[in-house]
């Protein structure tokens, strides 16, 4: 069998805008995850804080309560 060029339409020119078209992708979801990736992480450390921060406010309210019910047998 012969090869047709009607088989392959894919020319040399437009494999290589593909060529530079994916290695522009690449280069902006490089940056976007250099500048992106540093806030999601300041992100869950605050998220992180505020459950430790309700956590203990829970404790410190249940611990004043205990403390105001039983204060007769505490001393």
């Amino acid at each position: 069998m012969a090869r047709n060029k009607q088989a392959f339409p894919c020319s040399r020119v437009n494999r290589g805008v593909s060529l530079i078209e994916t290695m522009m992708v690449v280069t902006l979801l490089s940056l976007m995850m250099t500048f992106g990736v540093p806030h999601v992480l300041e992100y869950q450390q605050e998220r992180a804080w505020d459950v430790s921060a309700t956590t203990l406010s829970a404790v410190s309210a249940a611990a004043r309560r205990y403390i105001k019910d039983n204060k007769d047998t505490l001393t």
